[in-house]
């Protein structure tokens, strides 16, 4: 079997300068926008799934009600970070609306004394090219 070859950008130049820009579009985000952050500590290891909160009470709230503009969602393990998913609020609403509409979320009620209402979405399928649908 050949290995594909890939053609090599050797424009250090212009990565540096494409760099740049990314870096200060990141520093932008961190320092000039809202940012809602959600942790999963440890269960979406063993289940594969992060719980986005859609209602609390009855009442809608977390991603149904942020007015943040980006979401960003850390998995922990061991108290740890082990990684960041960061999404445009809308794109990430959009998103996992599409999800639902697919099949792909399961809804729970969990929380403090099953007050929220869940959705539990698999990585795999959040982060699966074939499941995104054009969100922009």
């Amino acid at each position: 079997m050949e290995k594909k070859k890939y053609e090599l950008n050797k424009n250090f130049t212009h990565d540096v300068k494409v760099q740049e820009i990314r870096e200060k579009a990141l520093g932008e985000l961190l320092t000039n926008k809202t940012i809602e952050l959600k942790t999963e500590m440890g269960m979406w290891k063993d289940t594969g799934n992060i719980a986005v909160e859609v209602k609390f009470d009855g009442k809608l709230s977390g991603i149904a009600k942020t007015k943040a503009d980006y979401w960003w969602h850390t998995l922990e393990l061991n108290g740890n970070p082990f990684a960041h998913i960061v999404f445009d609020t809308e794109t990430f609403k959009k998103h996992i609306k599409s999800l639902n509409r697919q099949g792909k979320v399961t809804i729970k009620d969990g929380g403090d004394d099953n007050l929220s209402s869940i959705w539990l979405i698999k990585l795999t399928d959040l982060l699966d090219p074939k499941n995104i649908v054009e969100c922009y």
